[in-house]
């Protein structure tokens, strides 16, 4: 859904890319006109009860699986190296 000269720029673990929705092209305008507000910034936690222990190697694998096997948690966006901003899936994402 780009061109070859987009594609042509990208970092070579990039698989496919996306030109941004519009949705997402208008936020990605808001962040630029005020970039110390945090008003895209949603984030949200919960707290989980356990009667064991977690075990935090089996967690890890568990969540890195889900990330080789779903795209959409290997996308990120390019803001520099495309003509315009971008979506890009890479080939692979390592969990810190």
């Amino acid at each position: 859904m780009i061109s070859d000269v987009q594609r042509a720029v990208l970092p070579d673990d990039v698989i496919d890319a996306y030109p941004l929705s519009g949705m997402q092209a208008g936020m990605f305008y808001h962040m630029m006109l005020a970039p110390d507000s945090n008003i895209y910034h949603c984030t949200g936690t919960s707290h989980i009860c356990l009667d064991h222990k977690l075990n935090q190697v089996l967690f890890n694998e568990a969540v890195q699986e889900l990330v080789a096997h779903h795209e959409i948690l290997r996308t990120g966006f390019d803001l520099h190296n495309a003509f315009q901003p971008i979506q890009c899936v890479h080939e692979h994402a390592v969990l810190p």
